[in-house]
């Protein structure tokens, strides 16, 4: 399904505000060539008169709510930036965990190798193809159930391009965590890819639109659930468990688009240097009877 934006769009451009100028082009669709009706075109000037709303189009993403600071009287992360720890490239979640707080129950639970972070994302080659395009080929991940890649640059006339993988013209940068029931239906839709996909073309007119982009290719894991004490049979509307865990993962890639990066088996301490930093693993500690987020 896609959705548009309701509601007033046009902005209060009054006395010596400047109008937004340049323009939004955006891409979709894995192919050598761009599809019909491509780019759509959204200029800034028409943005701010209310007239850019059929092209603002958004994926019906049903994004879940994890703790946050935001939202919780008591939160807690780690790493963090107070303790400056990273978790090792080749750490692991398998084994058991346990969770203490001042302000949680003890927590106690074990993960199985199929319930670890997912492996690190890596684009096996994305050189221009003589079309102009670039083929994007990745190794697959164990454990991916869905895909998403897209672009973002923009060129010598101001112009912001992007272009996604979706076969569905939107103006999404998907990389947050999903559940896999919502994985499945985006990929139904066409949305995402599925987690058997391993690579996507991006066309020719979105690299020519900009040739200095940035790429992002993001893989979706799977989900687990934790619940002390189990649920009992016929509970009442008002059980509450102790705790609940929730766990979550994906794993993120971002580099130049078109940059080849060294093998890492066989590029040594100096390919490793060149490699994209991995995102921060994060573990979201959780509050009695709201459960918690671990992930990749």
């Amino acid at each position: 399904k896609i959705v548009r934006p309701s509601g007033r769009t046009d902005m209060p451009w009054t006395g010596d505000m400047e109008r937004p100028k340049g323009r939004i082009l955006i891409y979709w669709g894995c192919g050598e060539r761009a599809g019909p009706g491509q780019p759509a075109v959204i200029d800034m000037a028409s943005l701010a008169a209310g007239k850019a709303q059929s092209l603002m189009r958004t994926a019906d993403v049903r994004y879940t709510n994890p703790p946050s600071a935001d939202r919780a009287g008591t939160y807690g992360e780690w790493p963090n930036e107070k303790n400056g720890t990273r978790v090792p490239t080749a750490g692991s979640l398998v084994g058991a965990h346990v969770v203490k707080g001042n302000y949680t129950p003890e927590i106690r639970f074990n993960l199985a190798q199929g319930q670890d972070f997912l492996a690190p994302v890596q684009i096996v080659s994305q050189a221009e193809a003589a079309s102009g395009a670039i083929p994007l080929v990745w190794k697959p991940v164990a454990g991916a159930q869905g895909w998403f890649a897209s672009t973002m640059g923009s060129n010598g006339s101001g112009d912001l391009v992007v272009w996604t993988s979706s076969a569905s013209q939107i103006f999404d940068m998907m990389s947050d965590y999903l559940p896999p029931a919502e994985v499945a239906r985006l990929i139904q839709q066409k949305l995402l890819l599925p987690g058997t996909a391993d690579r996507c073309t991006v066309p020719a007119e979105a690299v020519k639109a900009a040739p200095q982009a940035m790429l992002s290719l993001t893989a979706f894991g799977g989900e687990a659930n934790f619940t002390h004490p189990a649920r009992p049979p016929k509970a009442p509307a008002s059980w509450r468990p102790e705790w609940t865990v929730k766990l979550r993962t994906k794993s993120t890639h971002r580099s130049m688009l078109g940059m080849e990066m060294p093998d890492m088996a066989g590029g040594g301490e100096e390919a490793a240097q060149e490699q994209p930093k991995q995102k921060k693993r994060k573990v979201r500690l959780p509050i009695p009877g709201l459960g918690g987020l671990i992930g990749n």
